[in-house]
């Protein structure tokens, strides 16, 4: 170490600041001790950086579409969507993107559309299949309520579908007879129908007797039972309006 090094000694509080550039005089020669004091200003001293916290993406809705790119961003939604809801305009349970008949209330088994008035003429003719009858007249046999019942829901969906009633016998028998038993036979199904709420505005009964029976005189009891039947159909416009 050099003869001439002089160790100093100087304190700093903020910009105050005081010292000596020789630390044995302070301490044996006070008086001949080169003793400073000063001000310190940093210049040109350039900004901090300040950490800040990291940006959180938000998604109200939570359904992980971010609400940038959420054209429902408080209502969930699938990304096919553009993260808002299906709609379904018709309220009938079926999302407009599946519903074949999107502004009309229809059934998830037809796609979204109602029944036909033809299928529900069908569906009819199907619930009234074997109903009975009490032998040789137009009385309706208890057994044949669920049958009814049943009828009359579908006929109830139609929303306001017009159905003709037919009667039909086998052949056994007197022609005009079996006619006169076909058509109180119809008769007495559509009133059944409208006890049990359908209107009275979309029923109507025709009787042919045995004029499309199928099955000869000469089979047995229960082959003939094939023509012993109850038939709907849809019938409408001038058609519906013709028939008595």
């Amino acid at each position: 170490m050099s003869k001439d090094f002089k160790p100093g000694l100087a304190f700093r509080l903020g910009v105050l600041s005081v010292g000596s550039d020789d630390l044995k005089l302070l301490f044996t020669e006070s008086k001949g001790a080169n003793i400073y004091a000063g001000l310190h200003f940093e210049l040109f001293k350039g900004k901090q950086k300040i950490a800040l916290p990291p940006v959180v993406e938000k998604d109200t809705d939570g359904d992980g579409i971010l609400d940038k790119y959420d054209k429902c961003p408080t209502v969930a939604g699938p990304a096919e969507n553009e993260g808002c809801p299906w709609p379904d305009t018709d309220g009938d349970g079926v999302l407009d993107k599946d519903d074949k008949c999107p502004t009309v209330p229809g059934l998830k088994e037809n796609d979204g559309c109602p029944k036909t008035n033809h299928s529900v003429a069908e569906e009819v003719t199907l619930s009234l299949k074997d109903i009975l009858f009490n032998f040789g007249n137009a009385t309706l046999r208890p057994e044949s309520n669920d049958k009814l019942d049943a009828a009359a829901k579908i006929i109830q969906s139609s929303n306001g579908g017009t159905f003709l009633v037919i009667g039909h016998t086998d052949k056994k028998g007197n022609p005009a007879y079996n006619l006169k038993l076909s058509r109180e036979r119809a008769a007495a199904v559509v009133k059944a129908l409208e006890e049990r709420g359908v209107s009275e505005n979309q029923l109507k009964s025709k009787g042919l007797g045995s004029q499309e029976a199928t099955v000869p005189v000469t089979a047995s009891d229960a082959e003939r039972q094939k023509d012993r039947r109850v038939e709907v159909k849809f019938v409408e416009g001038a058609e519906w309006e013709a028939l008595i």
